[in-house]
């Protein structure tokens, strides 16, 4: 919390923490009582009801909130769990399910790669 708004615990007169107490729970409280909250799937399902203006607003709301992350988890900011594994937000993850979800994961990453892909066979090949 002292570290969000740019400060630290030496900044002020203090004990110490000793070691023993700093290994009780690798992942702080406020950040416990965030993933402790449950989000209905009908709130989650509910995007697919905006119309385009407001489908608009989301999606480029949520690839802001998704490049900050990424750009924090690249400059060691973003809290990290025992070995270094990082815990993405359940909206950026595709699950494994099959061969299939690689191509999810593609479309998702690349929505015109096939576009793309075969515009540069016809440029290769001479129009």
């Amino acid at each position: 919390m002292l570290e969000s708004h740019g400060r630290k615990f030496n900044d002020y007169d203090l004990p110490t923490i000793s070691e023993g107490f700093k290994n009780i729970n690798s992942i702080p409280k406020l950040i416990m009582d965030e993933l402790s909250i449950s989000i209905l799937d009908v709130d989650v399902n509910s995007v697919g009801n905006l119309n385009s203006d407001q489908l608009y607003a989301y999606k480029t709301v949520m690839e802001a909130i998704e490049n900050e992350f990424l750009l924090r988890v690249g400059d060691g900011i973003e809290l990290t769990l025992e070995g270094d594994l990082i815990k993405f937000p359940p909206t950026m993850l595709v699950p494994w399910e099959s061969k299939e979800s690689l191509s999810t994961l593609i479309d998702a990453t690349f929505p015109k790669w096939v576009i793309t892909c075969s515009i540069q066979v016809t440029w290769s090949q001479g129009l």
